[in-house]
């Protein structure tokens, strides 16, 4: 694994969340799979924040009530990191949602 991850930083540091993501890393992936990752996160954001704000929540009172933490959350809203399914479970019960729609497409405006 250092071998190929030394192509790509020649000096042998590899940061934290390169090593924690190489692993997943695989070759056989089909290419759609970077954008269906990429489509998910961004659908958890928005409908994390469309619920929130539809209780009049901030995103701090969403993580104080799913207990978790601050930071974690905004890595979510910010589509940096991926939430494990507990991670999801935990807010989609303080939205009173269900998982399934967190991770739906959101609603559209204006239709």
């Amino acid at each position: 694994m250092n071998a190929v991850l030394g192509r790509f930083c020649p000096s042998g540091a590899i940061s934290y969340t390169m090593a924690r993501i190489a692993p997943l890393l695989r070759n056989d992936d089909p290419p759609e799979i970077p954008n269906l990752v990429r489509e998910l996160r961004e659908r958890l954001r928005d409908n994390i924040r469309r619920l929130a704000a539809r209780r009049g929540w901030s995103m701090q009172m969403v993580a104080d009530r799913a207990g978790v933490s601050r930071s974690q959350l905004f890595n979510v809203l910010g589509c940096r990191a991926s939430p494990r399914l507990d991670w999801v479970a935990r807010v989609a019960l303080v939205l009173e949602v269900e998982v399934a729609e967190l991770l739906a497409p959101p609603p559209d405006r204006g239709v």
